[in-house]
Formats: C-alpha cells, structure tokens, sequence
C-alpha cells in the first residue's frame, strides 16, 4: 500500500485498560479504503492511560482525535470534556462508552463531545466514525446503534417534565450544562469557539426563561425540570486524572 499523500488523522485514545489501547491500535493499523482498496485517510494511534499524560501529549505533538474510553458510569468522565477542550486546543472529541444511556450522549454532545460511540462496534465503523470526527462535518457523529437510540426519542428535554412557557434553545441548554459544570464565560466562549458576548447573551436568556434571578437558580430550575444533567462529580472515576 502507497501511503504517500495520504492524509494522517492523530488519534489520541485514553484509557486506563492496556488491552483496549492495544485493540484500538490493532484496528487503527488499517486505514480507511474505498470499495476499490483506494486509501483515503490513515491512522496514527497514540495512547494515554491518564488525562494528564493525555493533555501533556496533545502539547508536545498535537492530535487531531482524541478518543475517550468510559466504562461503568459516566458522569465523572464526561465532566472532564470541557477540561480537556481547553487543555487541547484544536482537538475533537469522540466518546466510546460500555453502558449507552440517551442522557449521558445528550450531555456530552452538549459540553463539546464531537461524537459518542460504544464499545462492541464493528471496527470497520469504528474507523468510518473517527474519520468522519477527523473530516469535522459539523454535525455530532454517532455509531448506528446511538443514532437509533437517539431517534427514538428526539425531544431536547431529560425525561417527561413540564413544558416550559418558554422554549429554551438548544445552545441555551449547552451553556446552562456548562455552567452547572463551573466553567466560565471565557471558558464556555473557548470551548464553544464563541465570544464571551454571546455567551452572556445566551446566559441571560436562559434565566429569563427559566424565570431565575441568578445562577444558581437557573441551575436549579433546570435540574428539577429535567432539562440539564446532573453530572456527579463523586461517580467512581473511570479512569484517573494523574
């Protein structure tokens, strides 16, 4: 195979597993072919048991994907995505995961995850998926099975709560899960690629909606309707941070 002037996508994966690090680099050794074995994007795999050792990668020699393994419960990884957002400029993040719940997608979709994947998909998806990730097609890449899940229930909101007066929109919700997450306006402006302006200008009308005079009772109000999240920082880590 000719690998001269084709593209390379980085892929940064993270886990505290060795054997699944040594699967994904297994699978990424074959780049994605056409129908006629024409290559149209290689791999190069690097690995990273820790988000640190991740973030200290991503600084010395850029990635283009990284990919995030989550097993068991999720919350406590996937609060780290803004984190890693800003640690890693530039970088997309796509989201493998062993247990597939329709609220932990929504939420890591809205903090900045690229795309949510689960462990088990078919390793010919799995290259399409991250390649799609690569090319940024700017809508969120899912795998087969989190795009029929996802389908069947397409409303924004968590669960059957009462309608609000107000429709809040979905970058609303997007930066009212950020905030619950303690980022702040430059941040989410950061992570989000907006500016600190529109952020305060979404803020502001999410409170108005929600009928909240602060923060805090935004936050609240949008927790009991079922509109954000609750991303327990004390949910058993799924990999550690050192």
């Amino acid at each position: 195979m000719n690998y001269e002037k084709v593209p390379v996508c980085r892929v940064l994966a993270v886990s505290d597993e060795p054997i699944r690090l040594f699967g994904i680099k297994y699978i990424l050794k074959t780049p994605v072919q056409t129908a006629d074995e024409r290559i149209v994007l290689g791999f190069d795999m690097v690995p990273a048991k820790t988000i640190n050792e991740a973030m200290f990668t991503h600084r010395k020699t850029p990635c283009d994907v990284l990919l995030l393994s989550v097993r068991g419960k999720s919350g406590m990884a996937i609060r780290l995505i803004p984190k890693l957002l800003l640690a890693c400029p530039g970088i997309r993040i796509l989201v493998i995961a062993d247990l597939l719940e329709k609220d932990d997608v929504l939420a890591a979709i809205r903090i900045g995850a690229a795309g949510y994947i689960e462990w088990g998909i078919d390793h010919l998806e799995l290259r399409d998926r991250i390649r799609e990730i690569y090319l940024k097609t700017g809508d969120a890449v899912y795998s087969g099975t989190v795009a029929r899940m996802m389908a069947k229930e397409p409303s924004v909101v968590y669960g059957t709560k009462p309608r609000l007066p107000c429709r809040i929109t979905s970058r609303e919700l997007q930066i009212l899960q950020l905030i619950a997450l303690e980022n702040s306006n430059k941040q989410i402006a950061d992570i989000l690629n907006i500016s600190t302006r529109t952020v305060e200008s979404h803020r502001k009308n999410a409170y108005r909606k929600l009928k909240a005079r602060n923060m805090a009772g935004a936050i609240g109000k949008a927790y009991e309707l079922g509109l954000i999240k609750r991303l327990d920082s004390n949910d058993e880590p799924t990999f550690s941070l050192n």
